[in-house]
């Protein structure tokens, strides 16, 4: 925060940096230095973000030095709102914690990059709901037709064979009503929705996944009931975990380092292989692991580094 209702931004990496050449040229459509040119894009997101910025009257600037990381920057004037901000209706969704227990849900989840399907699969998962994965179009039918899931999170964009492909064989063979599809892109621009359920698509959200909005596609394309947590509940279970001395508890330091790093870097998937091990460590107490695990499902890697931070790790 600075004065008069501004703020800077700052993004700040630790990469090999942008040569000065190169500075101006990035910011240009379609233009990449060669780093970004290896790892693939578009290289539209430093232009759109930058016209974006113009329009809220600022610039997006940068400071790099070849092999020490690259600093973006920006402010922006961001006065209070003036009138009262009306909560979205998806806030109910805010304290699932699972799916009624009269309630089974099997949903398919279609994307060719594993991360995405990863992040979806523990979220819905952890409420309860039995998860089928497909990374293309094509596996994604022969998955219906074997598994036939309630609900399927179709990715558009796959190689083999797209998802706009794959829903209309899905819609020829079982109809609009027995499975329900829901359309998933990169575009955050509402008018597609249209577009899409005019394909045959029942809904349609766009990445990065909103936890309410996957919760309300449950909710309302399958009329699902949920359990939601109690406050008194969740203030006992904190209590617990204040309770433990964690400076007495000893985790084997290789484990340590590779809990630390996981959730330092966000990788959920090998975070949730070491939880795993965690637990089936005798010495380590069960509240610290269930702590962990519930830390993990709100994606609070932050949290989860703090608790590490407070335990011993000297143990070999």
């Amino acid at each position: 925060p600075l004065e008069n209702d501004q703020f800077k931004f700052d993004i700040i990496d630790s990469g090999k940096g942008i040569p000065i050449k190169a500075q101006d040229r990035i910011f240009d459509a379609f233009q990449q230095d060669e780093q970004g040119e290896k790892k693939g894009g578009t290289g539209l997101g430093l232009s759109i973000s930058k016209k974006q910025l113009k329009l809220m009257g600022s610039d997006l600037l940068l400071k790099s030095e070849v092999n020490k990381g690259a600093h973006f920057y920006f402010t922006l004037t961001l006065p209070p709102a003036e009138k009262e901000i009306l909560e979205d209706n998806r806030g109910k969704y805010k304290n699932v914690t699972h799916l009624a227990a009269e309630h089974k849900v099997k949903v398919l989840i279609v994307d060719d990059v594993k991360e995405n399907r990863d992040v979806l699969s523990k979220l819905l998962s952890s409420i309860g709901v039995e998860i089928i994965q497909a990374e293309n179009g094509k596996k994604a039918v022969e998955k219906v037709k074997e598994h036939m899931p309630d609900l399927v999170f179709m990715d558009m964009r796959m190689p083999v064979m797209n998802g706009e492909d794959a829903t209309k064989l899905i819609l020829e063979e079982f109809g609009s009503d027995r499975i329900k599809i829901i359309a998933i892109t990169a575009s955050a621009f509402d008018r597609r929705r249209e577009h899409y359920i005019e394909m045959g698509f029942h809904e349609y959200i766009s990445k990065p996944f909103k936890t309410e909005e996957i919760f309300e596609c449950l909710d309302v394309l399958l009329d699902v009931e949920f359990v939601y947590g109690d406050d008194e509940i969740a203030q006992e279970k904190a209590s617990s975990i204040e309770k433990l001395e964690l400076t007495q508890i000893f985790i084997p330091k290789d484990l340590y380092d590779k809990l630390t790093k996981s959730a330092d870097t966000y990788n959920i998937t090998e975070l949730e292989r070491n939880l795993e091990e965690l637990g089936q460590n005798s010495e380590v107490p069960k509240q610290l692991v269930e702590h962990l695990e519930q830390l993990l499902g709100k994606y609070d890697m932050e949290a989860i580094l703090k608790v590490l931070e407070n335990i011993s790790k000297t143990k070999a």
